[in-house]
């Protein structure tokens, strides 16, 4: 199946339930199962505040800001947001360093800006109008099949099949389609064609939203509530006591640990040196922070604080203090960050780095586009240069 294709009819064997003789979904059963629960929508769906208009740009904001990030945690920043950049091309006239501080703490800053650089080409090449096709939508940097086929269901009203993390567990679940979704290809086809097939004519804007919702409120990945599910009757799984078994995801992958310390360097005018991460860099790209460094091989932190001192302090590192700890998780990666504290008496001595870098006070600090651990790590260093009676302000 070509992406971007809604075919009505699938000719291939679907699932292992719930067919016909040939071997495929009866017409009934997909008719029902679309009935029951755009009814089901109509009454339990909750009040989103992008479920209130339709605007292209706002379900493009809303969807990308969702992907690995939960409902409750997107609220507030989707409300700022689009007080903030209320139109495509307010995003586009806004410089990066806007957008990441507004993005801040949301995680995963490559969405961000992503959607900058594709509200860019939105106003360059499309007049400032989000695109209606599918071909042009997944040219758009950080647009996929499943973002495009949300804008293009929920915002165009166009019969396009989603397919993100809900949905493919409701799926698997209805017909327990074998195969790991995330791995195989075959199981990957099978799914996106079953969403297609299953939304109601014309109906796909509701249809696809109610599929998320059943999702997100009752088909949960664990213990989900089958009794409130309007679907449970056409449900394979359900009926076969098998739920827990799909879909049928590989083994995740082991826990990796990485060890980091940021090293605060305070000059005689009370202000702190920061610098912005290269867009390319594989943790926390584009954003400002203190000096940061990896910690190599079986280098302990404190001779990790002193190379990363030395990067900027040259030969003239001096002592250094440690001032923090904290733990972060990114991904399947486990982030142990540690902060080491060094004062010079002038900022002229800063060896030249490979990043920008900006002296900043303390209280200017938070005009800074920065990851939530490095905000964290921050007030670490705000508590331990006032316990010792600092005028860092």
């Amino acid at each position: 199946m070509s992406p971007g294709v809604t075919p009505r009819v699938c000719s291939q064997k679907l699932g292992n339930s719930t067919f016909t003789e040939d071997g495929v979904v009866s017409q009934s059963t997909i008719a029902s199962i679309g009935a029951k629960l755009l009814d089901w929508y109509a009454e339990a769906k909750r009040d989103l505040p992008w479920r209130r208009h339709s605007d292209p740009y706002a379900v493009w904001v809303s969807e990308i800001m969702l992907q690995q990030t939960t409902v409750a945690a997107v609220i507030p920043f989707y409300e700022r947001w689009m007080l903030r950049f209320p139109s495509v091309a307010a995003l586009a006239d806004s410089p990066i360093d806007d957008v990441l501080k507004l993005w801040s703490g949301l995680g995963y800053y490559a969405r961000a800006r992503n959607l900058h650089k594709a509200a860019n080409e939105v106003v360059s090449s499309h007049e400032s109008r989000v695109p209606n096709t599918f071909d042009e939508l997944v040219k758009l940097p950080g647009v996929g099949r499943y973002t495009a086929g949300a804008i293009l269901s929920i915002a165009y009203q166009q019969d396009v099949p989603i397919l993100d993390a809900n949905v493919t567990r409701i799926l698997c679940r209805l017909f327990e389609i074998a195969g790991d979704p995330k791995q195989n290809a075959s199981t990957q086809t099978t799914l996106w064609c079953y969403a297609a097939k299953l939304i109601p004519r014309g109906q796909a804007r509701v249809f696809n939203q109610s599929m998320m919702e059943l999702g997100a409120t009752i088909c949960s990945p664990k213990n989900p509530q089958c009794v409130s599910c309007p679907v449970a009757e056409h449900c394979s799984s359900h009926r076969h006591s098998k739920q827990s078994l799909f879909p049928e995801f590989g083994a995740r992958k082991p826990w990796a640990t990485s060890n980091h310390v940021s090293i605060a360097i305070l000059d005689q005018y009370a202000r702190v040196l920061i610098i912005r991460r290269n867009e390319t860099d594989p943790l926390w790209g584009g954003l400002w922070e203190l000096p940061r460094v990896a910690l190599i091989d079986n280098e302990d932190v404190l001779s990790g604080a002193v190379r990363a001192a030395a990067l900027y302090l040259g030969d003239d590192v001096g002592p250094l203090i440690q001032f923090g700890h904290l733990k972060h998780v990114v991904g399947n990666c486990k982030i142990d960050l540690r902060g080491y504290r060094s004062n010079v008496k002038a900022s002229e001595t800063i060896v030249d780095p490979s990043n920008t870098f900006e002296w900043v006070r303390m209280d200017g600090i938070g005009n800074y586009a920065m990851a939530s651990p490095q905000v964290r790590l921050i007030e670490q260093l705000r508590a331990s240069i006032s316990q010792e009676g600092f005028d860092y302000a």
